[in-house]
């Protein structure tokens, strides 16, 4: 998933409830501030969706 230039945040929607979900990051200049390449992915962090709705 791509985030805009100068976003932090990225909501993700459609999860599935009482699953668990990981995710890692990574961050590239945007060519105008600063140059140069991806940085190395982040540890992984997850979190548990609670139980969906019925």
């Amino acid at each position: 998933v791509g985030v805009g230039a100068g976003r932090r945040e990225q909501l993700v929607g459609a999860l599935r409830g009482r699953s668990r979900y990981s995710v890692r990051v990574r961050a590239r200049p945007d060519g105008l501030s600063f140059a140069g390449f991806w940085s190395h992915w982040s540890a992984a962090a997850s979190a548990d969706t609670p139980p969906g709705r019925h």
